[in-house]
């Protein structure tokens, strides 16, 4: 009598082929290769909005320190561009690295004061102006 086993057929066995793998890891790779990709360029632009932060407070700190003067103190500054160390305002070396010009126009009870701030960042070299209206009287005096 024959015997009967309750043995299934084999089956082949399931895997993955070679082109398979190596279509998987191309995809992989360069899913890895566009999130590398977008890392670097969020970091620049953070390191650039920190560096225009930086000047945007560079300016306003020198503005501050012209309204704080006196008249006569304003007029006897030179009119040709100026270069101001910002080494004895700032202590951290990160400041080292911008340079700031101020020029002065204008005459009579008037003065127009322009800082241009100036700083190098890789592949360009970035610049920010501020001009402020300066006048004897004070702000209300050439404002009609």
């Amino acid at each position: 009598m024959p015997r009967v086993t309750n043995q299934r057929p084999e089956r082949p066995v399931a895997a993955f082929t070679l082109i398979e793998l190596m279509v998987g890891l191309t995809i992989f790779s360069m899913v890895f290769a566009s999130a590398f990709y977008c890392l670097q360029a969020g970091s620049r632009l953070i390191t650039l909005a920190r560096d225009h932060t930086r000047a945007g407070q560079i300016l306003q700190s020198e503005v501050e320190q012209m309204r704080a003067q006196a008249w006569a103190d304003i007029t006897s500054l030179p009119t040709a561009s100026t270069a101001i160390d910002l080494s004895s305002q700032f202590d951290q070396q990160i400041y080292s690295r911008y340079s700031l010009n101020r020029s002065i126009s204008g005459s009579g009870d008037s003065r127009k004061i322009t800082f241009s701030l100036s700083w190098d960042a890789p592949n360009k070299t970035y610049t920010r102006t501020f001009v402020c209206l300066y006048t004897r009287g004070g702000l209300y005096d050439y404002i009609q």
